[in-house]
């Protein structure tokens, strides 16, 4: 009985096709062609029940992990012992990009936004521990950006288009 073997060409191939992926892959801007896009999965450092508090109010943001092509978010601020506005969020993959929106709400549930349009923005760029979304039609919701500079720290910036510059409000939580 005579045995079959692969060419060790094709067998490195084989196992190399697999890794390059999961080897250090490094992603830009979402309309860069040449570079691979983020997946859901890339953003588990999200994740988490994040809360920053300064005495007159608490914001809280809770992320869940990634599951299927969403991402699901909620925030609630609390001033004065009593939710001033709530935040739904969601990140999805879609067309080979991921896309953020978000629909603000009162204490009462009333959504701000008209019905059928959540606030939505697109992927300007990706990175370790970083996603910025921006969205170039909306000057007061123009870009937000996440980034986790530790393990115990999320920073959410949004910024709103000022002329040619981009005024940023800042908010740093706590993983809880």
């Amino acid at each position: 009985m005579r045995k079959a073997y692969l060419p060790l060409g094709i067998v490195a191939v084989m196992i190399s096709i697999p890794l390059i992926g999961y080897l250090g892959e490094s992603v830009t801007a979402a309309d860069d062609g040449n570079s691979a896009q983020p997946r859901m999965s890339d953003l588990a450092w999200l994740a988490g029940d994040w809360v920053k508090e300064d005495g007159k109010s608490r914001l809280q943001e809770l992320w869940s992990k990634p599951d299927g092509d969403s991402m699901a978010g909620v925030f609630r601020w609390i001033k004065k012992g009593k939710v001033w506005i709530y935040e739904l969020m969601t990140i999805r993959e879609e067309e080979g990009t991921l896309v953020f929106r978000f629909r603000h709400f009162g204490n009462d549930m009333t959504a701000w936004e008209p019905k059928t349009e959540p606030i939505t923005y697109r992927l300007l760029s990706f990175g370790d521990r970083e996603v910025i979304f921006e969205n170039p039609e909306d000057e007061k919701h123009y870009r937000y950006e996440l980034s986790r500079p530790d393990d115990k720290t999320l920073l959410v910036r949004v910024g709103a288009k000022r002329g040619e510059k981009v005024a940023y409000s800042e908010f740093r939580y706590t993983l809880r």
